[in-house]
């Protein structure tokens, strides 16, 4: 198979997994009600499963990035996807919670994986100058998958359907991969490296750990927007279906950032200014966009706020293929540790540290978000030089 028509179809996939996994999660916030009458559970338990995909790539991120540069892309993530399409379609296959906790676990292998690898993933098959732009438009497309789950599952018949056409989806995606991707185009053949080398290599790299602390605040910040800003409006006086508008901002803002972020990059002359840029208008957008007057204003501020935080993933991601002394090498390994504190932040930022310490007040609790989006522009200070080509 040619190289340009393997790399098609690699940023495909990666699209439609990465779909497919959005849309099998966000498929349930409409009909959250309906699940939890099923199965008799409250909105505590509800969450826990809502949020049960965060798991692997809590767990996992590291180890996954350690294996795909020992054995390669295309083993490892078929593997991952295959953990994914079992989850996706156990949960069609019982009615208690206990089994639609772990189906959600299982789905989350997939996207945990390729976020972990994204840089060896598309570097294998791109220049650092593009893999940015790949990976911005993969993730671009995932994101569509959260829209389409939220915005049409209320419309289907029964929750029944709703997981049969997850299920579909996902079983689709593992004989895709595997007779698709050839063996030796995702990745080099490995040539006797260590895991233990690889680790080394990572957790010594500075630039490794500036990454990874940048998208830990950053992770943190977004995920606090994503998650209070419709109670936050509806203090404001909004109705629900208003809230729930504006803050539907957020998420077209996070599709038009993941696909044109790696472009403004690109007309910017580099990625740390790029980078730099873009975090910091975020720092004003989470801190402020809130505040704005309803109409026009308040869906600029909101649909930034998606744009800076979602788009600067792509930018972040591609940085250990422009490392010295990590490169495709240990793109993997450098990857996983990234996803680690990435995920790290998501955990802990919004709920063990922002929202108890301003007692869940929307605009202390905004304003401190902001300062996280700081923080990461102070963090890229110390991101060591970028090797030609990013």
């Amino acid at each position: 198979m040619k190289a340009s028509s393997q790399r098609f179809l690699v940023v495909t996939l990666i699209s439609f997994i990465l779909f497919t996994a959005n849309y099998t999660q966000y498929q349930l916030s409409p009909i959250a009600n309906d699940i939890m009458a099923l199965l008799d559970i409250d909105t505590q338990a509800f969450t826990a499963a809502f949020t049960a995909p965060m798991i692997p790539a809590v767990v996992f991120s590291l180890v996954s990035g350690l294996l795909v540069d020992r054995f390669g892309v295309r083993l490892i993530l078929g593997m991952a996807v295959t953990l994914m399409a079992i989850g996706t379609v156990a949960r069609m296959a019982g009615d208690t919670y206990s089994i639609f906790f772990w189906a959600m676990l299982f789905s989350g292998f997939g996207p945990a994986f390729i976020n972990a690898n994204a840089a060896k993933i598309f570097g294998a098959h791109f220049s650092p100058s593009r893999a940015h732009r790949m990976m911005g438009l993969a993730m671009a497309l995932g994101c569509l998958g959260m829209t389409v789950g939220m915005a049409t599952t209320a419309l289907l018949p029964s929750i029944r359907t709703a997981y049969w056409i997850a299920g579909i989806l996902a079983v689709i995606a593992v004989p895709a991969w595997w007779l698709l991707i050839a063996p030796t185009a995702v990745v080099e053949e490995p040539d006797g490296l260590s895991l233990k080398r690889s680790l080394q290599a990572v957790i010594r790299h500075r630039g490794v750990w500036v990454t990874g602390l940048a998208l830990c605040f950053i992770m943190g910040a977004a995920l606090l927007i994503n998650a209070t800003m419709p109670t936050a409006l509806a203090t404001k006086g909004f109705s629900p279906a208003t809230a729930g508008f504006y803050s539907a901002m957020i998420s077209v803002g996070a599709i038009v950032g993941s696909f044109s972020t790696p472009y403004i990059a690109g007309w910017l002359g580099g990625l740390r200014r790029a980078i730099v840029l873009i975090v910091a208008l975020g720092a004003l957008a989470l801190a402020f966009a809130w505040q704005l007057p309803a109409g026009i204003l308040l869906a600029a501020g909101l649909f930034l706020c998606g744009f800076t935080t979602s788009g600067i993933f792509p930018l972040l991601l591609a940085i250990p293929l422009s490392l010295k002394g990590v490169g495709m090498q240990f793109a993997g390994t450098a990857g996983g540790l990234i996803a680690s504190l990435q995920l790290l932040g998501a955990v802990l930022i919004p709920g063990h540290i922002i929202l108890p310490l301003t007692g869940n007040a929307p605009g202390p609790a905004f304003l401190a978000a902001g300062a996280c989006m700081a923080l990461a522009v102070l963090a890229m200070a110390f991101l060591p030089a970028l090797e030609e080509g990013a």
